[in-house]
């Protein structure tokens, strides 16, 4: 028994070291050369709205979880249409 469960691991690692190392597209400070104050703007203004409305915390992270995992997302979702342009859903 203890020589399948060494064999069985051995073959998981085996295999686990095939995959690679990934590559994720994200990376801190992304915009840091062309909107230096992004990251702490998009704080202030959430913890700003989820004080006021503390149900809002729960239905951004469903948004995130139900619509940005399954069918990705671009951020487009959360932005309107303005007078300059319209919002990337209005395009469709």
């Amino acid at each position: 028994m203890n020589c399948l469960k060494t064999i069985a691991l051995s073959l998981s690692l085996f295999l686990v070291g095939l995959v690679g190392p990934i590559q994720a597209q994200l990376q801190m400070n992304f915009y840091a050369n062309t909107c230096p104050n992004a990251e702490k703007i998009v704080q202030d203004f959430v913890s700003n709205h989820i004080s006021n409305a503390p149900s809002l915390a729960a239905a951004l992270l469903r948004k995130h979880f139900h619509d940005c995992f399954v069918r990705g997302c671009d951020g487009s979702v959360l932005i309107n249409s303005s007078t300059s342009g319209n919002a990337e859903r209005c395009n469709s």
